[in-house]
């Protein structure tokens, strides 16, 4: 993987963000799922920890002074909001479960939870990586509005 690959992978990913964060859904999809497809295990895994950064800036946008704060040994968490949802789709779970180890800074947890994806099946990583996609262009949405309710 070359720099020039790299900036290319952040330039499209940077792309699809800001394509899902105006609406553009299928637009969005479609370039993510492109550079998905186009990308190796390590760019891949490179393009999680950039979703997820986006969504934990999105969360402490939203969360502001309430947000967890690890220097003072606050962690984030996951908090069902259903009572079956340890039963959800391997790609949810896999979204939330990577955001919380991206927001916790633990690279342990989150390349456990790579690793794991990666090893279910070309179907499954791809499922997985697009709802973490999913996931944060919604966590971002909900920023923007919040930033708009509250003047910013």
């Amino acid at each position: 993987m070359t720099g020039h690959q790299t900036s290319d992978t952040g330039a499209r990913l940077h792309q699809a963000l800001a394509l899902g964060l105006v609406g553009k859904d299928t637009a969005a999809c479609e370039l993510m799922a492109d550079t998905l497809i186009n990308s190796d295990v390590h760019q891949a895994y490179n393009l999680c920890r950039s979703i997820a950064h986006a969504g934990h800036t999105a969360l402490l946008i939203l969360l502001g002074e309430h947000a967890p704060n690890l220097s003072a040994g606050d962690f984030w968490m996951l908090q069902p909001l259903q009572p079956d949802s340890d039963t959800a789709d391997p790609a949810s779970l896999f979204s939330s479960r990577f955001i919380v180890a991206h927001c916790n800074d633990d690279p342990d947890a989150a390349m456990a939870l790579y690793v794991a994806l990666v090893t279910s099946g070309h179907e499954t990583r791809f499922q997985g990586m697009s709802r973490l996609f999913a996931d944060a262009v919604g966590l971002l949405r909900a920023a923007e509005k919040h930033k708009a309710a509250q003047g910013q």
